[in-house]
């Protein structure tokens, strides 16, 4: 072997030390979440202090005027099930423009805030 030229042997080593160099930084770098954590994160309950207060208020105004609609609260939006279909889907993000549209079945509806009554009738017919 001479200074200029190497190997295959030794390019075998470099590539494997550099790559393994590489996937041990990767894991070191990626947050340490287990799988029950994920898995909690997804499907937040009540108690979880994540759920945007908006949210919360929207259920209860939902659970008072609306009591033929089953009200499944998740991390960032409402499931409203009727008789075991799901009937619509409600968000509260003001990122998104205001408004409606279909998904899968499911109706989607974005709202900045709390609709009253008739408006929120409407929007689920």
């Amino acid at each position: 072997m001479t200074l200029g030229t190497l190997d295959g042997i030794w390019w075998l080593i470099i590539i494997v030390l550099v790559t393994g160099g590489l996937a041990l930084m990767a894991l070191k770098r990626s947050p340490q979440h287990t799988h029950a954590q994920n898995a909690k994160d997804k499907h937040a309950t009540l108690n979880n202090t994540s759920i945007p207060k908006n949210l919360l208020k929207l259920r209860k105004f939902i659970q008072s005027n609306f009591p033929e609609y089953d009200v499944a609260t998740r991390a960032h939006h409402l499931l409203l099930t009727q008789q075991g279909r799901k009937v619509a889907m409600l968000t509260m993000d003001t990122k998104i423009e205001v408004g409606s549209r279909e998904l899968g079945g499911v109706k989607v509806i974005n709202l900045h805030r709390i609709p009253n009554k008739v408006q929120l009738a409407e929007l689920l017919r």
